[in-house]
């Protein structure tokens, strides 16, 4: 009985955290994302842009470490919807995110209006992209501009909370574990004696009596009724 309490108690513990830490992690990933889309839309104004694609080769070329805006991918279109140009140029072309070769406004404006997910072109990274219509400098045309950047900051936070809450969750259980065992251990002490007492009867001592627990709970009323029970059957031997 005390095992199967344990256990009981141990796996309804179990599901109470994985639900919990489930419903975070589900809850906090959007949250994540907001964020990041708002730093996008930061950084898809028409001065970052023309950093990201005309800046100096440290900018346009690759993706820095410093969180510069190089950590930025930008492609330009053409008010025909012509790639015109896009930065990361000695990024491998399977790293850099999928974007289409062709990108009309109509097809723009059809487009989602904060962030959406963008895989790379080998499907192994991702990124959110934000789509906006800026003006050509000194033509005046419009022009469609795309900027994403990796998502690998929110899959770095979300590694490190599930680590953080296994790593929580398996000393809760441990603990739980142990305290279960020894709280149904110390309850059911007076059962271990109603055991004993009952043994020692069955050997034919009839002046053994059951006592120690409280009386009004379950024991103590189940002691108070096998005493009654022995004295009736002790007076009848006699």
């Amino acid at each position: 009985l005390r095992t199967k309490i344990t256990g009981v108690t141990v796996l309804m513990l179990t599901l109470g955290l994985l639900v919990t830490g489930i419903g975070t992690m589900a809850m906090l990933k959007p949250v994540l994302l907001e964020q990041l889309d708002a730093q996008l839309s930061a950084a898809s104004g028409a001065t970052y842009v023309n950093t990201y694609l005309y800046g100096s080769s440290s900018d346009k070329d690759k993706i820095a470490t410093d969180s510069s805006p190089s950590d930025y991918f930008a492609a330009l279109y053409d008010s025909n919807g012509n790639l015109v140009k896009t930065n990361w140029a000695n990024i491998p072309s399977a790293h850099r995110p999928a974007i289409p070769t062709k990108l009309t406004l109509s097809e723009a404006k059809a487009m989602p209006v904060g962030g959406y997910s963008l895989s790379s072109n080998d499907g192994r990274t991702s990124y959110r992209a934000l789509v906006t219509t800026q003006t050509f400098a000194g033509t005046g045309e419009l022009a469609t501009v795309i900027v994403a950047t990796t998502t690998s900051q929110i899959d770095t936070v979300m590694a490190a909370f599930l680590a953080i809450f296994l790593l929580f969750g398996v000393i809760v259980i441990i603990v739980g574990a142990g305290l279960t065992r020894m709280l149904v251990t110390t309850t059911f002490a007076p059962l271990r004696e109603v055991e004993q007492t009952a043994a020692a009867i069955a050997d034919g001592d009839f002046s053994q009596r059951l006592g120690g627990a409280t009386p009004n709970t379950e024991v103590g009323r189940l002691n108070r009724s096998l005493n009654t029970m022995l004295n009736r059957i002790d007076r009848a031997f006699n």
